[in-house]
């Protein structure tokens, strides 16, 4: 049974979705900080929806400083076999390897976990950070109702 949670911006989400609680990250790590837990939510099949991601807060960043935030699927929920299903770049732009939007506000990238006839039905959270990140990114991961 699941409950419902209000984000910090006020919406209503599944906690079972939840992947990252609002929380600070200045080091590489998959699932939830601090806890250290690999969070991940097992969809049951073929599903789409979109990673939500809530930044608050990027430090000043020395250049070439990023965020990768990704949203990852595995076949069996030890990850072994896994791909990135939604990925999202934050960061100094001499760091990044796109021109996306670069600081803090809502970020929903739509995902589907199904390839190629091939279906990752385990999604977890990873974030790495590169080059000096100072005291790291304020931010929370959850994900919309799959359908």
């Amino acid at each position: 049974m699941s409950t419902f949670l209000k984000s910090s911006r006020g919406r209503m989400v599944d906690d079972r979705l939840v992947l990252k609680a609002k929380g600070t990250v200045a080091t590489s790590m998959v699932g939830e900080d601090p806890i250290g837990t690999d969070k991940s939510h097992d969809a049951g099949g073929a599903t789409r929806g979109a990673m939500v991601l809530n930044v608050y807060a990027v430090p000043n960043l020395i250049a070439g400083a990023n965020f990768t935030m990704r949203l990852q699927g595995g076949k069996t929920s030890t990850f072994a076999s896994l791909t990135d299903l939604a990925i999202v770049e934050l960061g100094d732009a001499a760091g990044i390897s796109s021109e996306s939007d670069k600081g803090v506000g809502r970020y929903i990238v739509p995902f589907t976990n199904a390839f190629d006839g091939t279906v990752y039905r385990h999604l977890r959270h990873s974030i790495t950070c590169g080059g000096t990140v100072g005291t790291g990114i304020e931010y929370e991961c959850y994900l919309t109702n799959l359908v």
